[in-house]
């Protein structure tokens, strides 16, 4: 059995007391000795010990209930008889002279939850009790209750309270403090913020003002809450102004120190989250359908996303890229050069239509131009890269062979020379002057500036006049007077 009995076996013992006071009459004495022996709380009288100056110096005990020798973890034997201070030193100071003033005083002593350590059980512990202390002739009667526990739980519970209440007013969470049947009865700020509406008018409004009743998924939010005791949805709420708008919801069901449930709620706005949604799936929906590589990599350059465009160009599967190294399609010889575009991409800067030459999966080298840039989070810190890749293999062709054609056809002007300006020539012989100075035959002079050749023959005028045995016979050819040359 426990040498601690508790609140139970006290009652049983007390009832059978009561038993026995029906079938015997004790006397008033024995009754009073039988209902201090039955108390929960200790009870002493202790009686003034003085000094030979009549001064109170100490009190003995001169009787202990059960409950008292209990809660000072001492026999009755080791407790009659005995001084105070010699039982329990930490009496010592402010209490024994509280004792002190109500023996010479009259006046009655209560104190409530007094803290103080002191020796139980030869061990020294802080313990709290409530005392009640009335004069009994020279001394004291006194009855207390250990209170250590209470207070612990007291203690607690406004710990407890003080940390909820931090959580209450600085969530960012929408919180509410409602009853099962839709009473709201606190608010916090962040729920003031999402709705528009102060404490007061969100707790007048209650959930049919708060939430939209019509919602669908309300009456299935509620049933799992009635009978799980929590719920987890999307439920949409309203505004000041009317708007509506969705919201997480989560709602769990608890029991107060009163007994009575009552229920948490906790909600947030998801219209951006929904609008961020959107606009991703968009710009999503947008990557897939072009046709240019679009990837992005972390800040080491390690590649994360890689849409069709990317499969197409490159020739690998997106589970074959992700999480691979720019080495993936970067050729050996321009890595450094790669490097140097990460650092340049790490420090914020932007690249637009960057040409160079990447590798295919299938070892091909092609052409391409890329647009990068880094991602910028909404707090200004960069989270990586993204990559806009277009193929212009055929236009690096294109252009090359058109600087090839232009190469050979400059060559070819420059083999093609052409006489211009003032030209020396003799009006007898009609030779004429190099920029040397030398003369020389006019055939010679056009044939090494000019691509044309001469032949030699005779025209029929010179031959008329210088070869007339070999004039053709039955009149002269006709001459043109403009081709015929001037002497």
């Amino acid at each position: 059995m426990s040498p601690h009995p508790t609140r139970q076996d006290l009652e049983v013992q007390l009832e059978a007391l009561n038993r026995r006071l029906e079938r015997m009459d004790p006397g008033p004495e024995a009754r009073f000795r039988i209902c201090l022996e039955t108390l929960l709380d200790g009870f002493a009288i202790l009686s003034s010990v003085r000094n030979a100056a009549g001064e109170i110096e100490d009190f003995r005990y001169d009787y202990i209930n059960d409950a008292g020798c209990r809660l000072n973890q001492r026999s009755r034997e080791e407790t009659l008889g005995r001084r105070l201070l010699e039982l329990l030193p930490g009496h010592q100071g402010d209490l024994l002279e509280a004792y002190r003033h109500v023996v010479e005083t009259g006046e009655p002593l209560a104190r409530e939850t007094l803290v103080y350590e002191d020796v139980y059980g030869g061990r020294r512990l802080q313990r709290a009790f409530d005392f009640r202390a009335t004069r009994l002739g020279d001394g004291f009667a006194v009855t207390w209750r250990d209170t250590t526990e209470r207070c612990r739980m007291e203690s607690q519970l406004r710990e407890e309270e003080f940390r909820f209440r931090a959580i209450f007013e600085n969530s960012a969470e929408a919180i509410l403090l409602t009853s099962p049947g839709g009473a709201i009865l606190a608010a916090n700020p962040a729920a003031c913020r999402t709705t528009g509406l102060t404490e007061a008018e969100i707790c007048a409004r209650g959930r049919e003002g708060m939430v939209v009743t019509s919602d669908p998924r309300l009456q299935a939010f509620l049933e799992e809450r009635r009978r799980t005791g929590h719920a987890r949805g999307e439920l949409a709420y309203r505004r000041r102004d009317g708007t509506t708008y969705p919201a997480e919801t989560v709602s769990t069901v608890f029991t107060n120190l009163a007994g009575e449930q009552m229920t948490v709620i906790l909600f947030r706005d998801l219209s951006e989250q929904k609008r961020l949604e959107a606009r991703s799936r968009r710009l999503t929906a947008l990557v897939e359908s072009t046709e240019d590589a679009i990837y992005t990599a972390d800040m080491d350059g390690t590649i994360t996303d890689w849409n069709a465009g990317a499969e197409a160009l490159y020739g690998y599967r997106a589970d074959e890229a992700i999480g691979q190294p720019p080495s993936l399609i970067v050729p050996e010889d321009l890595l450094p050069a790669s490097g140097e575009l990460l650092d340049a991409l790490r420090e914020g800067r932007r690249f637009r239509n960057h040409e160079t030459l990447r590798r295919r999966k299938d070892g091909a080298l092609i052409h391409v131009a890329l647009t990068a840039c880094p991602v910028v989070l909404g707090d200004g810190t960069l989270s990586g890269i993204s990559v806009i890749a277009r193929d212009i293999t055929e236009r690096v062709r294109a252009t090359e062979e058109r600087e090839r054609l232009i190469q050979e056809l400059r060559a070819a002007l420059a083999e093609v020379q052409t006489l211009s300006g003032l030209v020396p020539i003799c009006s007898w012989c009609k030779r004429i002057r190099d920029d040397q100075g030398y003369w020389t035959q006019l055939e010679h002079y056009i044939q090494d500036r000019s691509s044309a050749q001469f032949t030699h023959g005779i025209c029929p005028e010179c031959a008329a006049r210088f070869h007339p045995e070999t004039a053709i016979r039955g009149g002269e050819a006709p001459s043109d007077p403009a081709k015929r040359r001037v002497t």
